[in-house]
């Protein structure tokens, strides 16, 4: 073979991975690696077993809560699944209980469609569930509908006017309520419940936190439905935690794994990157490197794996070498540069015990700061390795210019 020829094979196999390493996507069933502690068959009989359950799952961005919660679909068996992509299409600075209800009903009437046209098959939609989906849409285009602008869907509604939509439920809640409720109702059955999934939710800014699972929550408890619903770790720091947690049948919360070496965390998450193929691009060392900068955190892991293979793309290179790793994982650490401010900086310095409530909440939603499980299973608090490299930076540039 000659060298351009294996040259090209060799970036083959680092695209290939690159595409395995995707952080954006959840992992695929043949290369999901379980969990220390798994997720799905705590949860799963549960939501299986309790009528109407109500399931919080609390974790930070890039914990792995996602990645569960598509292999808990794939564990529940006899149900009618309903995931709306909530954080993906609305506005999460203006929604409310209302708002998700009537997009699930809506997102779930034109999904159940495609998938019937898809099929071949002649569209037949439930009577009751058809005549609520046509009222649901009728009364959200009141006032909202322009003279000379294309038809548009009640999905795309809540894509072109968030917040018009949100004060036209409010206006109605209880009748836009009652028929979402009607729409969703008519797809479950007795031995076949419908069980609604609602993702994202821990990106919620503190306001609409403050809204959804204080001011509202009695509407989320008083769903009829199994429901499973993520949020943002800054609710457990708020003083009527108690009282939102007494109206969950259960509440789990997804830290960052312990990762040092000998560690159950470590193997796993050495796993998750030896099923992606990276032992055929990277070497041992350098990946145990990688799971130490990672933090525990899967997605991090993927976004330095990710950085160090692009990065060695961009060198003209075969393999990963110790090189591309590390300017890779500089270019990942870059983002805190331009999102942590004197303040955050003034926190992460000091110990956690002399840390607010409102520093620890905003340190964590920004991954600076881990919550992570320790080894005799209790909870822990550190920060970010990479966030951890620019604090000694930005400590050796003081002293230097002192």
């Amino acid at each position: 073979m000659s060298e351009p020829a294996q040259l090209d094979q060799a970036h083959d196999g680092l695209v290939e991975f690159l595409a395995k390493c995707d952080p954006a996507s959840p992992a695929p069933e043949g290369i999901y690696v379980e969990r220390p502690v798994p997720f799905a068959p705590w949860i799963g009989p549960l939501v299986q077993r309790v009528l109407a359950a109500k399931i919080l799952v609390l974790g930070q961005s890039g914990v792995g809560k996602t990645t569960e919660l598509v292999r808990l679909e794939r564990v529940l068996q006899n149900v009618t699944l309903v995931r709306p992509p909530v954080e993906r299409v609305l506005d999460l600075n203006v929604i409310g209980w209302h708002d998700m209800i009537v997009f699930s009903a809506l997102w779930y009437g034109a999904e159940l469609a495609a998938r019937q046209r898809g099929s071949g098959l002649p569209v037949a939609v439930h009577p009751e569930m058809g005549k609520s989906l046509f009222w649901i849409e009728q009364d959200l285009r009141k006032g909202l509908s322009r003279e000379n602008m294309p038809h548009a869907t009640g999905v795309q509604l809540f894509r072109n006017s968030p917040s018009d939509v949100h004060n036209r439920i409010e206006s109605g809640r209880a009748q836009f309520w009652d028929r979402a409720v009607q729409v969703l109702n008519a797809t479950g059955t007795p031995h076949r419940p419908v069980v609604l999934i609602w993702d994202g939710l821990e990106k919620l800014p503190p306001s609409s936190t403050t809204r959804l699972f204080q001011e509202e929550r009695r509407y989320l408890v008083d769903l009829p439905f199994r429901t499973i619903v993520t949020a943002p770790l800054g609710l457990s720091f708020s003083p009527l935690f108690g009282e939102v947690e007494a109206d969950f049948a259960g509440v789990h919360r997804l830290r960052a794994l312990s990762h040092r070496p000998g560690e159950p965390g470590f193997q796993f998450l050495k796993d998750l990157a030896l099923r992606r193929g990276a032992a055929a691009v990277f070497r041992d060392d350098l990946l145990d490197q990688t799971i130490s900068w990672s933090g525990g955190l899967p997605r991090q892991l993927l976004q330095i794996l990710t950085a160090g293979a692009t990065q060695a793309l961009t060198d003209g290179l075969s393999r990963i070498e110790a090189e591309s790793f590390q300017r890779g994982r500089r270019k990942i650490s870059e983002r805190w540069q331009y999102q942590l401010e004197p303040r955050d900086y003034d926190a992460l310095n000091k110990d956690d015990s002399k840390r607010s409530a409102e520093q620890r909440s905003r340190l964590l939603s920004l991954g600076a700061l881990l919550e992570y499980d320790q080894v005799d299973g209790g909870l822990g608090l550190g920060i970010n390795p990479l966030v951890g490299a620019l604090l000694s930076q930005k400590q050796s540039a003081a002293g230097v210019s002192r």
